[in-house]
C-alpha cells in the first residue's frame, strides 16, 4: 500500500512538472511569435484583444485546477488522517500485548517468590527438633502434635476445668503461658506463615485462593489447632485472624479436637468453608 501511494505521488509531480514546462515553452514561443510575425504595436493590440476571451478561458482553468488541488489536497489529508487512526490502532495494540506480557513477567516472578517463601518454610518446620521426657525425640511436623497435647494437657478430659476453658480470659492466659515456654518453636513459624499469608494478600496474584489453598494443604491437623488458638488468644489475633477468615484457612481442621466444643465460634463460618 505505501509503494502504490509513493508511486502515484510521483506520478503527479511528474504530471505537475510537464504541464509547468509546456506552459514556459508556450508563453516563450508566443513571444517570439508576436515579434516576429506582427512588428507593429497598434496590430498587436488588436492582436491581443483577439485572445481576451482566451486569457479568461485560461484563467477559469487556473481557477478550476486551484479547485481541484484543493480537492486533492483535501483527499490526500483524508487518507493521512486514516493512517493516522490505523496507526494508533496499532499502537494501542501493541501497548495492551505489552501489558498483558509485563503482567505475565511480575505473575511469574510473584509465583517465584511465592514458592522461594514456601520453600523456606518448609525447611524452618523440618528444621524442628523436640526432646520429650528426655529421650523422645520428635522432628519436623511431628513436634506440633507433641506441642498441642501439651498445651491440651488433658484438659478436654477434666470436668472441673471444662467451665473455665469458655472463659475468654482464662484460655489466653493458658494460651501465653504455653507459648513463652515453646517460643523458641511457635514463633518463626507463626511469623513466617503470616508473611507468606501477607504477601499473597498484598500483591496481585491472578487467583489468590489457589496459593492460599497450597499453603492450607501443607498444613497438618495440630499445626491448624495451634493457628486456631494463636490466632485467637495469641499473638496473631489482629493480624493474622483476619487472614484466616478471608482464605479459609481452617478448612479441615479438627473441631472435635479443640479444648472446648464452644471454641469453634470464636471464627467466623468462613474460616471453615
Amino acid at each position: 500500500m505505501e509503494r502504490s501511494t509513493k508511486k502515484k505521488k510521483d506520478r503527479e509531480i511528474l504530471w505537475a512538472i510537464l504541464l509547468g514546462t509546456m506552459v514556459i515553452i508556450s508563453w516563450i514561443f508566443s513571444w517570439i511569435f508576436i515579434d516576429k510575425f506582427i512588428p507593429a504595436l497598434a496590430d498587436r493590440g488588436t492582436f491581443g484583444d483577439k485572445f481576451g476571451a482566451i486569457n479568461a478561458l485560461f484563467s477559469g482553468l487556473a481557477f478550476a485546477g486551484v479547485i481541484y488541488a484543493i480537492l486533492l489536497q483535501r483527499k490526500e489529508l483524508s487518507l493521512q488522517r486514516e493512517e493516522l487512526v490505523l496507526t494508533r490502532g496499532e499502537l494501542e495494540g501493541q501497548k495492551k500485548q505489552l501489558e498483558a506480557q509485563n503482567k505475565t513477567f511480575r505473575e511469574q516472578a510473584l509465583q517465584n517468590a511465592f514458592f522461594q517463601m514456601l520453600n523456606f518454610h518448609n525447611e524452618i518446620v523440618k528444621s524442628l527438633v523436640l526432646f520429650d521426657l528426655g529421650d523422645d525425640r520428635y522432628e519436623g511436623r511431628e513436634c506440633f502434635e507433641v506441642l498441642y497435647k501439651k498445651f491440651d494437657g488433658n484438659s478436654r478430659l477434666n470436668q472441673s476445668l471444662k467451665k473455665y476453658l469458655s472463659n475468654h480470659e482464662f484460655m489466653k492466659n493458658r494460651y501465653m503461658e504455653f507459648y513463652s515456654k515453646y517460643q523458641g518453636y511457635l514463633g518463626h513459624y507463626f511469623r513466617n506463615l503470616y508473611n507468606i499469608i501477607k504477601f499473597i494478600h498484598t500483591n496481585d496474584f491472578h487467583n489468590k485462593k489457589y496459593y492460599t489453598n497450597l499453603i492450607r494443604a501443607q498444613l497438618s491437623v495440630y499445626e491448624m489447632l495451634l493457628l486456631f488458638y494463636n490466632c485467637e488468644y495469641g499473638h496473631g489475633r489482629e493480624k493474622f485472624k483476619p487472614f484466616i477468615v478471608e482464605y479459609s484457612l481452617l478448612n479441615n481442621i479438627d473441631l472435635n479436637l479443640l479444648l472446648h466444643q464452644q471454641h469453634a465460634d470464636l471464627f467466623d463460618k468462613k474460616a471453615y468453608a
